[in-house]
């Protein structure tokens, strides 16, 4: 079983070829005065938005699913490897 789930690295797959093809249309368009075709553009941006959505809706769930693989410290429950003290804003280590 996979600590990350394939659909979170196929979504963050697809989110970088859209942010490297968004990347080299517009040095592109920059560098030699092509004029640009605005629907792809816009259809490019408008899907990079979407995944990048995708990307952030899931975050949480595969930390949660890392977590009950024992692979992250646990976060939720409470048992924090630093403690933020509130009096002076300094992180301390638990352990010290």
């Amino acid at each position: 079983m996979n600590a990350v789930p394939d659909y979170f690295i196929i979504v963050l797959g697809v989110s970088l070829v859209l942010t490297i093809i968004i990347s080299f249309l517009t040095a592109v368009y920059v560098m030699f005065n092509k004029k640009s075709n605005s629907y792809v553009f816009m259809l490019l941006i408008f899907l990079w938005f979407v995944f990048l959505g995708f990307t952030i809706i899931s975050i949480p769930g595969v930390i949660v699913h890392m977590q009950d693989l024992n692979l992250l410290p646990n976060w939720i429950d409470g048992n924090y490897s630093f403690i933020w003290k509130w009096d002076d804003g300094i992180m301390l280590n638990k352990n010290n």
